[in-house]
């Protein structure tokens, strides 16, 4: 499928499930910016591959925001796509809250009711969706990933082996960062500390694996 193909797949889903907007960020599950294939929608989608990038779809109108590091690379890469390319602080250039809140009022005074806005909840941190969805004038539809409907030949998530990191390269054992962290919850008066991030649990419990490309990192919480 070409790109244009791929969005039209997309579209005909978010109708499919009454979304009049697509969010598509570039993170997995862990808000990770460098992620393993399977979570690459983005990049599928757009075309783009650099590793940091947010695209926006309407039934009629797509956005790509990236940093300054991807400008040549992403107008690049989007040509022929119908992607419009947003750089990301440059003057003029509305931040991914302020596009989607400018189609929302501009839909709402055209039809006098709400735009629903949707994305993979596992994929935007909590409160950037209660941002999104207290301040855009939307109805927000979190728990659909889109991406298992259109994305025929999606990668499977595959696990790679988990190894001990040697004490003679992290200086700390396991037991010892674990004590640290468990002064700090007491210090605090937490009961439980849940961690998401795979690069903390690979450091704290001196564990590394491969499954993200150059990243020595495994998914888990």
């Amino acid at each position: 499928m070409t790109v244009t193909e791929r969005i039209e797949a997309l579209r005909s889903a978010m109708e499919d499930a009454g979304i009049d907007m697509y969010l598509v960020p570039s993170d997995d599950d862990h808000a990770s910016e460098y992620v393993n294939d399977h979570f690459k929608f983005r990049e599928w989608i757009s075309g783009f591959t650099g590793s940091a990038g947010t695209a926006l779809f309407t039934k009629d109108q797509a956005f790509l925001w990236t940093d300054g590091r991807y400008f040549l690379q992403a107008a690049d890469e989007l040509k022929g796509s119908g992607i419009e390319l947003m750089k990301m602080g440059e003057p003029d250039v509305p931040t991914i809250k302020e596009k989607i809140k400018e189609l929302a009022d501009e839909y709402a005074v055209a039809n006098s009711s709400h735009m629903t806005l949707g994305f993979c909840g596992s994929t935007i941190t909590a409160s950037e969706g209660d941002s999104l969805k207290d301040g855009c004038n939307v109805d927000v539809i979190w728990n659909v990933d889109l991406a298992d409907q259109v994305w025929k030949d999606r990668p499977a998530l595959e696990t790679s082996e988990i190894w001990d990191f040697p004490i003679t390269s992290c200086g700390v054992t396991r037991d010892e960062k674990l004590c640290s962290v468990r002064a700090a919850m007491s210090d605090k008066g937490a009961d439980v500390l849940l961690i998401s991030d795979l690069m903390e649990t690979a450091w704290l419990l001196n564990l590394r694996g491969a499954d993200i490309q150059n990243t020595p990192v495994f998914y888990s919480y």
